[in-house]
């Protein structure tokens, strides 16, 4: 599921997003 990461803090992403971490912390 996509969920807004622009909801979320570059620190909490990783941390809601373990899985796509390595998109999501080289996304931002």
């Amino acid at each position: 599921s996509s969920i807004n990461l622009v909801n979320f803090n570059r620190n909490e992403r990783c941390i809601f997003y373990r899985e796509q971490l390595d998109r999501v912390c080289a996304d931002n």
